[in-house]
């Protein structure tokens, strides 16, 4: 999906996840009516459902450190989604389309990449508000036996 100019990075990651959870529901519902069918679309569409949902709380989090856990709930959720896809089409169930396991593929690399660098921005951010180390004005410690007289 291409991103819009007037959108944000967040607004775009959030209707490609949402358009992502849809595609994905409408490829379950062409899959057979057999048990494994039943269970592996289940767990494939709650986990791209639930991909979206976690950016989308992430977005809404009560604080910064809600952040990270559930951008990392969003990430887990797309890995299970490129799992059942790979699944499905290994047991020969139903060949998913190739741009559904590209785009769960792709998702999660981003946002891997934007815990990362939240991450790191955050680490960076708490060692600049530390209050700089004070400085001991009376210069070098004598000790007995230093050489120092």
């Amino acid at each position: 999906m291409q991103s819009c100019g007037d959108m944000s990075f967040a607004d775009d990651m959030e209707e490609r996840l949402r358009v992502f959870a849809l595609a994905t529901i409408r490829f379950c519902r062409t899959l057979p009516r057999t048990d494994e069918a039943r269970e592996w679309g289940g767990q494939l569409r709650r986990a791209s459902t639930g991909a979206s949902a976690n950016y989308r709380a992430s977005r809404r989090g009560k604080s910064k450190p809600d952040w990270p856990d559930t951008i990392a709930d969003a990430i887990e959720e797309l890995d299970e989604c490129d799992m059942w896809l790979s699944t499905i089409e290994a047991s020969a169930l139903a060949l998913p389309p190739q741009e559904l396991q590209r785009e769960a593929r792709e998702l999660r690399a981003i946002l891997a990449t934007s815990l990362t660098t939240g991450r790191a921005n955050e680490r960076l951010r708490k060692e600049q508000q530390r209050p700089a180390r004070p400085t001991n004005r009376r210069g070098p410690s004598r000790r007995p036996g230093d050489g120092a007289r």
